[in-house]
């Protein structure tokens, strides 16, 4: 009885999508594009939960998002990037 060896598997596609995430310049700014984010970006990015977002969005504490179609909402990159920005200066300070 001959084994056959068998290559390793692959693994299986992510069903995540995939979601950019800023990177740091040497200077380490971080870039800002008037892209749209989804809020799923935004929870990536952030690391914030959902729950979190919209709560800090109500108490005035987060970017707001902007309506882009009857049933769609978005927040814009820059805004996200400028208030990352903002934090890790509050802690700086």
């Amino acid at each position: 009885m001959q084994i056959e060896i068998l290559p390793p598997k692959k693994p299986a596609p992510s069903t995540k999508r995939f979601v950019p995430t800023p990177t740091t310049h040497a200077d380490g700014a971080l870039p800002a594009s008037d892209r749209f984010l989804t809020v799923d970006e935004v929870t990536e990015i952030t690391s914030l939960a959902q729950a979190t977002i919209y709560r800090e969005v109500a108490a005035g504490r987060f970017p707001a998002s902007i309506r882009i179609a009857a049933k769609r909402v978005a927040w814009s990159e820059a805004e996200i990037v400028a208030w990352m920005r903002s934090r890790a200066e509050e802690r700086a300070a």
